[in-house]
């Protein structure tokens, strides 16, 4: 399933007693940024890096996806109070995202009929949400319709396992949990 696959979860506030492992190139990127906000979370993934592998190269895809320079593979989410880094040896993607969101008022726009009957779990479209960012993420092309081209064939809440695709290829697996009040999905 995961080949590998490493997820880090943090509090974006608890990211903060790392940051004297930041780079100087780590802090000039977040000065080019607008906002405080980003600023921080900008740094809070960075510092999460730094602390799991060192001063390691970081670039950045066609697509904005940052990329490590070893080689290596990346996915970043953030959330309010949640920072999530899937490293991998292959193409990865992750989502973190507060359980409290309303992701009902946006359904129709990245979940199918046929998705929405998987379950009658209260926390289903939270977890597809979070599946088809992750799908996304792992594919690493952008133009892709959630509905259309990043489809979830089956969960199993018990497990946290689900299965979904990329434009009908090869299944992919993606495992879940939640903890906190929040969902976080991982593949790679």
């Amino acid at each position: 399933m995961d080949k590998g696959a490493r997820l880090v979860v943090e509090r974006l506030d608890a990211c903060a007693a790392w940051e004297h492992l930041l780079l100087q190139e780590d802090r000039e990127a977040a000065a080019r940024l607008r906002g405080e906000r980003r600023m921080g979370e900008f740094l809070a993934w960075r510092s999460l890096l730094r602390r799991e592998l060192g001063p390691v190269g970081i670039g950045y895809a066609p697509s904005g996806a940052p990329q490590l320079a070893n080689g290596g593979f990346l996915s970043v989410s953030h959330c309010e109070r949640y920072v999530a880094l899937c490293i991998a040896d292959g193409p990865c993607g992750v989502d973190v995202e507060w359980l409290g969101r309303n992701f009902g008022r946006v359904v129709g726009r990245y979940a199918s009929t046929d998705e929405l009957a998987l379950s009658d779990d209260p926390r289903l479209y939270a977890a597809l949400w979070c599946a088809k960012e992750t799908l996304y993420k792992y594919a690493g092309r952008e133009g892709l319709d959630f509905v259309r081209d990043l489809r979830i064939v089956r969960i199993d809440f018990g497990t946290g396992v689900m299965e979904g695709s990329v434009c009908g290829g090869t299944p992919v697996a993606i495992r879940f949990r939640t903890f906190d009040g929040h969902l976080v999905a991982w593949t790679g």
